[in-house]
C-alpha cells in the first residue's frame, strides 16, 4: 500500500499555492504555531487576489520519505499523591502503582469514584468527570488538584501537576475505562481518543483553515464598516443619493467627475449667497401675513354689521311691531269688555295692570295649592277657605272668585299670554346678538384706523348707535310698551372698499414673493457646498469603497473556505489505512471475550475527524445486547482503541465486570493480566472474586502485581493501605496485620480506654479466627480447595499432610478465638484478656502456620 504521506502529497498537488505550502510544511514536519500560520495566511491573500505579490515564488517540490516507526518510550506513571478538593477524598494519600497490574481495592463508598473521576479528568477518558468539593467540609479549598509522578526508563522520577500540566504529553498517554465510558462506547458516535500516527497532518491542516478563517473575518469586519458618510449628506441632491447607497459596486467614475470644485464654481456660491441675503432682507412672507391679518379682521367686523343690520331690518322687525300694536290693542279691549262682568263688585282700580297682575298671581297660587292637595281642584268650593284671611267662604265670596278666573279664561287674556310668550323670545334673541366692541384700544379699530382715521371714527359712533338700539328693543319687550325711534341702516361700501385694498396688496405681494426663487437658489447652494465637501472628503470615500470592495471579494473567498474536502479525503485515507486494522483487532478482542460476533463498526466522517458507532443489523448494539454482552463489547471496542494508539502507556478500569456473571469475570481478568505484560494496568474494583481472579491470573503468568486497599474511617474516605484486603489475604500477610494491630490493642489498654479495649479485642479474636479458617483451606488442605476459586487443584493432592497435632492446634486455636468472638451473659461479668494473652494467642496460630506449610 502507497506510504500515507505520498498520498497525501499528491492529494496537495491539486490545490492552491498556500495549501501546497502550509501541507509541505506539515508533512516535513514543522510545528504549528504562529510563524506557518502567518505565511500561510499571507500566500492565501495573495492566491485570492486580496494583497499583491511581491517575492518570487519557488515551487514547491514533495519529497516524501518512507517514515521510520518512532520507538515508544518507556513511561510509566509511579503514584498519585496530594490530592486536593475530590469529594470528600482524605488529603496527605499516595497511591503507588506497579510497572505492570496495579488493583485498587475497596467497598463501595469508601472514595473509589472520587480517584476515577479526577484520572478521568486528567487523562483520555469519554467517562464521568464531575467532581464535587467536600460537601461535608465548612469551607471550600478551591479547585480539585494533585500530583503524578511519572518516569522513564531509569531516569529520575518527576512530578507534574494537574491540573497546571494538563498540556503535558504524558496525560495522553494514558486511558480510561468506566461505566459512564461503556456507554459511550455501546451508544454513541466516537471518534478516536488519539489521532493515529500521520493523521494529526488532517487535524493540523483544518487548524490552519480555522485561523484563516478567522483571520479573514476580522480583517473583513475591520473593512466592512458603517458608512460613516451618511451623517454629513443630509441635503436631497445627487451627491446625498450616491453617498447614501455606498457600497462595493458603486460608480467610482461618477463620484470622480462630482468633485471637481473650481473657482468658477467658488465665485458661483459667493453669488447665489448675496442674492439669497438680499431676497431675505424682503421679508415678503412676514407682509403678507399682516395683510391677511387685517383682511380677515375688516371681514370678520364686516360679517357682523350685515348680521346685525340684517337683524334690525325692517322686514325683520315688522313681526316685532306687529306683536307690540296687537298687545296694546288686547290690553285696551280687556280692560274694557273685560272687567265689565264686575263692575257691579265696586272692586278698587278694577281692570288696571296692578289688578290684573294680581289676579294672574292668585291663580299661580291656587295652582300649587292644588298640586299640593292643600285645596280642591275646583277651588272655590262650598267649604274652601279664603287664601288671605283663611276664614270659611260663603257663596257670594265663592262667585266673585269665580268671576276672577273667568276673566282670566277670556279671549282676550288668552292672546296677551301668546304675545307675552313671543316678545320674551324675541328678548332673548336680542340679547344674545352680539355687537363687535369698538374701543380705542380694539385690534379692529386700530386695524381701520391704520387704513382710514374717518372710516374708524364712522363705525366706532355706527357700533355705539347698534348697542342703543339694541337696549331700547329689549326695553320694549320687557315693557311692552311702543316708543318711537329710527333704527340706522349704514352704508358697508367703505368696508368692502378696504378688503379689496387689503387683497390687492396681498395679491401683490404674492406676485413679488421670492419664496419659490429662494427655494431653488438653496438648492444651487446646497449642492455646492455638498460638492465642496465631496471634494475634501474623496480620498476617504474612495478609501472606504475600496475597503468594501476588498471586503466583498473577501466574503467571496471565506465562503470557499469550507473543510469538507479535508474531512472526505481524511475518512477515505482513514479507511484504507486504520479500519481495516481496527476491525481485524476488535474481532480479535471480541474472540476472546466472548463478545457477539454480529456487531459492526458504522464509520463517518466529519471535519477531519471520523466518528464510528457500534451497530447490529442497522440498530445501537445496547438495543439489542444483554448486560454482559454489552460491557464485552465495550470492553473489545476500548483495547482495540488502545491497541492502535502507538503512544498509549497504560489504561486504567473502573469496576469492568460490574454486574457480570464469574465466567465473564475470569475471562476479563485474563485479558487484563495479559495486557498488563504490554503496558500498565490499573483497575479500582469492589469485586472480591475479581480481584482473586486477577490475583492467581498475574501469579501464573509471573506478572507483576500490587494491591492498594481503599478504606474509610468516619467522613473521611479514600484512605490507602498498601495490601490486599483482609478477606484476600494469604495467611502470612494476616499474620502480619494482627501482629500491627497488635500493636494499637496495647496502646489502648496502656492509656485504659477500657471500653474501646473491649471492643478492639472481640474484633482481634474475630480476624485471627478467620485466620485459622484460611488456615485450614492454604496450609492444611494446600490450597486444594480454596473459596472463590471454581477449580479444585487435584495436582496439591499429594502434598496434603493432616496430623492429630495440627488437628488439635486448630481446633484449639479456633476455640480460643471463638470465646471471645461471641456474646456472654451480662451475670457472668467476663474479664477480657489482656494483652499478654492475646500475644500468646497470636504466637500459637504463627508457629503453627511455620510448623503447616503451603504446598
Amino acid at each position: 500500500m502507497e506510504n500515507l504521506k505520498s498520498q497525501i502529497a499528491n492529494w496537495l498537488m491539486q490545490y492552491p499555492y498556500w495549501l501546497q505550502f502550509s501541507g509541505k510544511a506539515l508533512l516535513d514536519g514543522e510545528n504549528l504555531n504562529e510563524e506557518l500560520i502567518n505565511a500561510t495566511y499571507e500566500l492565501f491573500l495573495e492566491d485570492e487576489g486580496l494583497k499583491p505579490s511581491i517575492i518570487v515564488r519557488q515551487p514547491i517540490l514533495f519529497e516524501i520519505e518512507e517514515s521510520s516507526q518512532i520507538g515508544e518510550d518507556d513511561l510509566r506513571l509511579i503514584e498519585v499523591k496530594d490530592i486536593q478538593n475530590v469529594n470528600a477524598l482524605a488529603t496527605g494519600q499516595i497511591i503507588p502503582f506497579h510497572n505492570n497490574l496495579t488493583v485498587i481495592f475497596g467497598a463501595n463508598g469508601v472514595g473509589k469514584s472520587g480517584y476515577v473521576r479526577l484520572f478521568n479528568r486528567a487523562f483520555n477518558s469519554r467517562g464521568d468527570k464531575r467532581i464535587l468539593n467536600n460537601v461535608y467540609a465548612t469551607v471550600s479549598n478551591g479547585e480539585a488538584s494533585c500530583k503524578f509522578v511519572f518516569k522513564v526508563g531509569d531516569d529520575k522520577q518527576y512530578e507534574l501537576l494537574y491540573p497546571e500540566n494538563k498540556g503535558s504529553r504524558e496525560f495522553n498517554k494514558f486511558a480510561i475505562f468506566d461505566t459512564e465510558c461503556a456507554r459511550a462506547h455501546i451508544q454513541e458516535e466516537n471518534k478516536l481518543l488519539f489521532t493515529p500516527r500521520g493523521f494529526e497532518f488532517f487535524d493540523q491542516l483544518i487548524t490552519i483553515f480555522e485561523n484563516i478563517k478567522e483571520r479573514l473575518s476580522v480583517e473583513i469586519g475591520k473593512n466592512k464598516k458603517e458608512n460613516e458618510f451618511v451623517a454629513l449628506f443630509k441635503n436631497d441632491n445627487e451627491i446625498r443619493d450616491i453617498i447614501h447607497k455606498l457600497n462595493f459596486d458603486s460608480d467610482l467614475n461618477k463620484i470622480n467627475n462630482l468633485k471637481d470644485y473650481d473657482n468658477d464654481e467658488r465665485e458661483a456660491l459667493r453669488k447665489l449667497n448675496l442674492i439669497k441675503s438680499e431676497l431675505t432682507l424682503l421679508n415678503i412672507p412676514l407682509k403678507i401675513t399682516e395683510a391677511q391679518k387685517k383682511y380677515s379682521l375688516v371681514e370678520s367686523f364686516l360679517l357682523s354689521i350685515n348680521l346685525i343690520q340684517d337683524k334690525f331690518s325692517k322686514k325683520n322687525l315688522e313681526d316685532f311691531w306687529s306683536y307690540i300694536n296687537t298687545y296694546k290693542d288686547l290690553q285696551q279691549k280687556s280692560s274694557v269688555d273685560g272687567v265689565n262682568a264686575l263692575n257691579d263688585l265696586n272692586i278698587g282700580a278694577l281692570g288696571s295692570k296692578e289688578w290684573r297682575e294680581f289676579i294672574i298671581s292668585a291663580k299661580n297660587y291656587i295652582a300649587k295649592l292644588s298640586t299640593e292637595g292643600e285645596v280642591s281642584p275646583d277651588y272655590p268650593v262650598e267649604g274652601d277657605k279664603c287664601i288671605f284671611c283663611l276664614q270659611d267662604l260663603r257663596q257670594s265670596e265663592n262667585d266673585i272668585v269665580n268671576k276672577y278666573w273667568q276673566y282670566l279664561k277670556s279671549e282676550y287674556e288668552r292672546s296677551l299670554e301668546v304675545i307675552s310668550k313671543n316678545l320674551g323670545e324675541i328678548k332673548n334673541r336680542l340679547q344674545n346678538l352680539s355687537i363687535p366692541e369698538l374701543s380705542d384700544d380694539s385690534v379692529v379699530l386700530n386695524c381701520l384706523a391704520e387704513s382710514d382715521v374717518k372710516t374708524a371714527a364712522r363705525w366706532k359712533a355706527i357700533v355705539l348707535k347698534f348697542l342703543d338700539v339694541k337696549g331700547q328693543l329689549i326695553k320694549i319687550c320687557e315693557e311692552k310698551a311702543f316708543v318711537e325711534f329710527d333704527i340706522p341702516f349704514e352704508d358697508t361700501q367703505d368696508l368692502k372698499d378696504l378688503l379689496e385694498k387689503f387683497s390687492i396688496e396681498i395679491e401683490n405681494l404674492r406676485i413679488k414673493n421670492p419664496a419659490n426663487e429662494l427655494v431653488e437658489i438653496e438648492k444651487q447652494i446646497q449642492f455646492l457646498n455638498d460638492k465642496l465637501l465631496l471634494n475634501n472628503l474623496h480620498n476617504k470615500i474612495l478609501l472606504y469603497v475600496n475597503q468594501l470592495q476588498w471586503a466583498e471579494k473577501a466574503g467571496r473567498s471565506l465562503n470557499g473556505l469550507r473543510t469538507n474536502f479535508i474531512t472526505t479525503k481524511q475518512g477515505q485515507l482513514f479507511s484504507e489505512h486504520i479500519t481495516s486494522q481496527y476491525t481485524q483487532t476488535f474481532k480479535k478482542e471480541c474472540e476472546f471475550l466472548k463478545a457477539p460476533a454480529s456487531v459492526d463498526i458504522s464509520q463517518r466522517n466529519i471535519k477531519g475527524q471520523t466518528l464510528r458507532k457500534l451497530q447490529i443489523a442497522g440498530q445501537t448494539a445496547n438495543s439489542v445486547l444483554s448486560e454482559g454482552e454489552q460491557r464485552s463489547i465495550c470492553l473489545s471496542d476500548f483495547l482495540t482503541e488502545v491497541q492502535l494508539n502507538h503512544n498509549n502507556r497504560g489504561v486504567i478500569f473502573d469496576d469492568p465486570v460490574t454486574s457480570l456473571d464469574h465466567e465473564r469475570k475470569e475471562i476479563i481478568a485474563t485479558r487484563l493480566v495479559q495486557e498488563s505484560n504490554r503496558r500498565q494496568v490499573i483497575i479500582f474494583t469492589h469485586d472480591i472474586s475479581f480481584l482473586i481472579y486477577l490475583q492467581l491470573k498475574s501469579e501464573n503468568q509471573q506478572i507483576g502485581f500490587s494491591v492498594t486497599t481503599l478504606r474509610k474511617f468516619g467522613s473521611k474516605v479514600g484512605i490507602v493501605n498498601q495490601s490486599m484486603p483482609w478477606i484476600a489475604q494469604k495467611v502470612k500477610d494476616r499474620v502480619g496485620y494482627l501482629k500491627n494491630d497488635l500493636v494499637r490493642i496495647k496502646k489502648l489498654e496502656k492509656e485504659e480506654r477500657v471500653d474501646e479495649y473491649n471492643y478492639a479485642v472481640k474484633s482481634w479474636y474475630g480476624l485471627l479466627r478467620e485466620g485459622w479458617e484460611r488456615s485450614v483451606e492454604e496450609r492444611l488442605f494446600k490450597g486444594v480447595v480454596e473459596r472463590f476459586n471454581l477449580g479444585i487443584q487435584t495436582q496439591k493432592l499429594k502434598n496434603v499432610a493432616i496430623t492429630e497435632e495440627f488437628i488439635q492446634a486448630i481446633e484449639q486455636g479456633m476455640s480460643e478465638s471463638s470465646k471471645w468472638v461471641h456474646d456472654t451473659s451480662p451475670e457472668l461479668n467476663t474479664t477480657f484478656p489482656n494483652s499478654n494473652k492475646l500475644n500468646e494467642d497470636l504466637l500459637f496460630f504463627e508457629n503453627f502456620t511455620k510448623k503447616c506449610v503451603s504446598a
